[in-house]
């Protein structure tokens, strides 16, 4: 049962952190584009860096991004936290079969 407790308030801390985490991402990805454009301005390549950011629309494309991750992130963490439940409730019936076969086989 500790381990259905531990592996439950795993899940619920990662199902919590999903949006923190991709709020913070949303917000870092224009300063990170802003960032690469500065370091090609550097280089001599500021006009084509910032040409090319703004044809790719690297903050649209992130949101994009972010919203399918968001979407597919909880339900997938609620999937594998019922699988990770169920193989921790049959862990204890399952090994104990194997150890009876082991025992049975070298008698």
């Amino acid at each position: 049962m500790i381990g259905i407790a531990l592996w439950s308030a795993l899940a619920f801390g990662a199902f919590v952190l999903v949006d923190p985490v991709l709020a913070w991402f949303g917000g870092a990805v224009g300063p990170l584009a802003d960032a690469g454009t500065g370091a090609a301005r550097w280089f001599g390549l500021g006009q084509q860096a910032a040409a090319l950011r703004d044809v790719a629309n690297v903050d649209g494309l992130a949101g994009g991004l972010i919203g399918l991750v968001r979407t597919v992130a909880k339900p997938a963490i609620v999937i594998l936290w019922a699988l990770g439940s169920l193989a921790l409730l049959a862990a204890p019936a399952i090994l104990s079969r194997l150890r009876g076969g082991l025992r049975a086989s070298r008698h």
